[in-house]
């Protein structure tokens, strides 16, 4: 347990191997096997991809359009 919050966490992640996929998950780029509009696949788990990340998400994969 811990009373850091998760963006206390995602600040000291360097931000090109990280990334921020929804209020509850910090996941790491290396791990995303694949993607949808509201689901990411990190290692054979489906993990939400919320709209409030989902355009920060597409632009740090290097997507320029949204799904």
């Amino acid at each position: 347990t811990t009373k850091n919050t998760l963006s206390s966490f995602e600040s000291s992640l360097p931000s090109d191997r990280f990334i921020r996929i929804h209020k509850s998950f910090i996941i790491s780029i290396a791990h995303i096997k694949s993607f949808s509009a509201t689901i990411i696949d990190v290692n054979g788990t489906e993990l939400p991809l919320s709209r409030g990340y989902k355009l920060e998400v597409l632009k740090q994969l290097g997507y320029k359009k949204s799904l």
